[in-house]
């Protein structure tokens, strides 16, 4: 009986460790399914990701042949540029000559109008004095008028004396007869 108590505990641990694998088993079976799953993600993230490898390739390559032409643009433009610089130079020269010119012509008219500002300032400082001197001139005149009207009036009454002393002269020489 030992024995066989022995052996129904041997049994009820393998039937334990059959429970212990069915799980196993299970679990198994969920890896696998997401085993599957996660490869079928990689899959399609790698069918993803050389999709847009490609994308990327072709804008590399559109950026490429965009690089090159501008770097052929630029070339064209420093041709041209040195083409047309000797002659923008000649320009420049010639335009620094001509202003050069100017300012020469220009300091000159300065120089004559300046000439010109002190002459008319000479020309009013001389006005000015002339009419100070025409108004004293008028005050004198003024002056000479009253002393004038003056003399006429003593003028007068002395001719009036003289005029009363001859008829009185007169008159005393004609009485004795």
């Amino acid at each position: 009986i030992e024995n066989l108590g022995s052996n129904l505990n041997k049994l009820g641990e393998g039937l334990d460790s059959l429970g212990n694998l069915a799980d196993v088993g299970a679990a198994t079976e969920q890896f696998k399914d997401k085993a599957v799953s996660a490869a079928s993600a990689l899959e399609n993230t790698g069918q993803q990701f050389s999709e847009k490898a490609s994308e990327v390739t072709s804008s590399m390559d559109s950026m490429k042949d965009a690089y090159q032409d501008a770097s052929n643009a630029v070339q064209g433009l420093g041709s041209f540029a040195n083409e047309v610089g000797g002659a923008y130079q000649e320009q420049m020269n010639s335009l620094t000559n001509n202003i050069g010119a100017l300012n020469e012509m220009y300091e000159l008219e300065l120089q004559t109008g300046n000439t010109t500002l002190k002459s008319i300032g000479e020309f009013r400082n001389n006005i000015s004095e002339v009419m100070s001197n025409l108004e004293q001139s008028a005050e004198d005149t003024k002056v000479y008028r009253e002393q004038v009207a003056q003399l006429a009036q003593n003028l007068s009454a002395l001719n009036q004396v003289y005029g009363n002393m001859l008829n009185a002269m007169s008159a005393g020489i004609q009485q004795p007869s």
